[in-house]
């Protein structure tokens, strides 16, 4: 029994990293261009939950994937979420979907922002995309939760999806999207980038100088908020893959943030 409901041959691909004004600045290399000695399967697009700058990123990141074979994007909510919006035949279903009660908190951080919905209705015109919760079944939102259990349980539906032959895009926070650890509460944890058992992932940071983000403290209490200048942004704005961390191979500096509201399960719907 295949774990996912759909399979392609695994292609040697490695992910490709570019925005059109960024492209020029950033060597081959650390594009991953050079896609005949590259082996890769995996993008990782880190943002800051309630912004729109991902969505663009985003649409770019995929639209250069699609032409080397099926792309999957994987999103920081649990499938049971998704499952609202996304049909049945674009969302791709793995063990332990169905484990828990949902857990939608993801909705109301800002995980899948109306900017996100937006872009997934434009690329899921493309009937090869598919989509999945990077989240096991239950989510966050449990006693036993525990952030390196979490990162482990995200690096198993990560590879659970790319042994299928799928180039995946996963567009997740800032804090995870990272080939190390990080430190956050106290607790130091391994990403889920580095328990990958391929060794070929990219990973692009979008980080900001200043700007503005939706949070909410709960289901309809969501409001603007001001963002400080992000310690991981470089002088010079736009792509610059020449970074010096094993954490990130690219970076991706705005100069200020645009707040993209947040979808809560009641209103978020696509058209598909």
């Amino acid at each position: 029994m295949p774990i996912l409901h759909f399979s392609h041959t695994l292609f040697a691909t490695f992910a490709v990293f570019f925005l059109m004004l960024g492209l020029q600045g950033c060597k081959s290399k650390s594009l991953g261009l050079n896609v005949e000695s590259e082996v890769g399967v995996v993008t990782i697009l880190g943002e800051f939950h309630g912004t729109q700058e991902i969505s663009s990123i985003l649409n770019e990141t995929v639209a250069t994937s699609k032409l080397r074979g099926p792309v999957a994007i994987g999103l920081e909510v649990p499938n049971c979420a998704l499952s609202r919006a996304i049909p049945n035949n674009l969302l791709l279903s793995l063990p332990g979907d169905n484990e828990r009660p949902c857990d939608y908190s993801g909705m109301v951080e800002g995980r899948i922002s109306s900017g996100l919905v937006a872009t997934l209705n434009n690329l899921l015109a493309d009937k090869t995309i598919k989509v999945f919760g990077i989240e096991n079944g239950h989510g966050r939102a449990n006693d036993d939760w525990d952030s390196n259990v979490w990162e482990g349980l995200v690096a198993n539906r990560i590879e659970a999806v790319a042994s299928e032959g799928y180039e995946v895009v996963v567009v997740t926070g800032n804090l995870h999207a990272r080939k190390g650890n990080y430190t956050f509460g106290g607790q130091t944890t391994t990403a889920f980038a580095a328990r990958l058992s391929t060794k070929s992932i990219s990973v692009l940071i979008v980080p900001r100088k200043a700007g503005e983000a939706f949070m909410c403290a709960s289901v309809g209490d969501c409001k603007k908020n001001t963002v400080p200048a992000s310690s991981q942004a470089l002088a010079t704005d736009g792509m610059n893959c020449d970074v010096d961390t094993k954490n990130f191979d690219c970076v991706y500096t705005v100069p200020t943030y645009t707040a993209s509201k947040p979808l809560v399960p009641q209103v978020w719907k696509t058209e598909h």
